[in-house]
């Protein structure tokens, strides 16, 4: 009998149960599968998973990162199937996988593995002089802390450059217009977007500052037509143009930088000077009544054919180095 008895601890060994003193079996959970995640900021990350144990006391969470070895980084409890692993490094890869455990063991297999990294540390330069940023992180509000907020006109959420949904917006049925807070008018100005086309819509403004009657400023955009425009509406003169070729359906970052009425603007294309152009000339009475995104609002409203996303416009000049990380990220 006790040869027996030794013979069947060792099967319940193998097979991952255990007996407690009334002689009912444990057996251990199933593993968890299908382990996802989501970059947060530089020094966040989110798991998530799903839980295909019935009796499992908790999970175990399980970090490495580059070649080292996996270490229990933290826990969650029964049925609990989401775990936010904080005070990671900037610019960092991370490895994960989870397993359950109760008290006959842990499960017999783990999750899959699961590689994520995290943000760049966010330069301080980055917020000097921003007075609208808009990341579309589902709604059109400024995020730069000074209420330029946006109020959406038919505009629609739509993915972003890395196919995130609901991150960016498609003014191809709609626009989005804000409320002007110190948005510079004469002054040395830096304006930053993500854009994509979808079709040769021709050559408008996509994002002014101004009304229907009159703008005061807006970024032209169109194919081999690139300005940043003064005046419309108010005695404009006209602002020289420069020759950059569009690519339908593919993201891209342009930056415009521009000293004032009657100066100059450089123009970079994703993260590389293009050109200086001539600015026009006004009567100085324009309109600053909002901003506008998505649509020439000139006269008659004319939509862009297609998707803005991460608006930063600046009070200052930004420098060369500074468009480049913004064309990186």
């Amino acid at each position: 009998m006790k040869h027996l008895f030794l013979l069947f601890s060792a099967v319940l060994v193998i097979f991952g149960c255990s007996t407690n003193n009334n002689g009912t079996v444990t057996v251990v959970p199933l593993a968890p599968t299908n382990l996802t995640g989501a970059v947060i900021s530089n020094t966040q990350i989110n798991l998530s998973w799903t839980d295909n144990a019935t009796n499992e006391e908790g999970y175990k969470i399980e970090r490495k990162t580059g070649a080292g070895n996996y270490a229990v980084v933290g826990s969650s409890s029964s049925n609990m199937t989401s775990f936010s692993d904080l005070g990671l490094s900037p610019s960092t890869s991370y490895t994960y996988r989870v397993y359950a455990y109760n008290s006959a063991g842990n499960s017999l297999q783990y999750s899959n593995e699961l590689t994520l990294s995290t943000q760049d540390s966010i330069p301080s330069w980055l917020t000097n002089g921003l007075v609208a940023y808009y990341p579309f992180n589902g709604n059109a509000n400024d995020e730069s802390g000074n209420g330029n907020n946006g109020t959406v006109n038919g505009a629609t959420l739509t993915s972003d450059r890395n196919g995130i949904n609901n991150k960016s917006y498609s003014t191809t049925s709609g626009y989005i217009s804000c409320i002007n807070n110190n948005i510079p008018t004469n002054n040395p100005i830096s304006i930053s977007f993500w854009f994509k086309c979808n079709s040769d819509f021709g050559i408008g403004e996509v994002i002014s500052l101004g009304s229907p009657s009159s703008t005061t400023w807006g970024c032209v955009i169109g194919n081999n037509y690139f300005t940043m425009n003064y005046g419309r509406g108010c005695g404009s003169t006209g602002s020289s143009p420069a020759s950059i070729g569009l690519s339908n359906t593919n993201w891209h970052n342009v930056v415009f930088i521009s000293n004032g009425i009657g100066g100059n603007s450089s123009i970079y294309y994703d993260g590389v000077f293009s050109a200086n152009t001539i600015n026009a000339n006004t009567n100085g009475g324009c309109s600053t009544s909002n901003l506008y995104f998505g649509a020439d609002i000139f006269s008659l409203v004319e939509l862009f054919d297609g998707s803005l996303d991460d608006i930063r416009i600046y009070n200052r000049a930004l420098s060369a180095s500074e468009v480049a990380y913004l064309a990186a990220h």
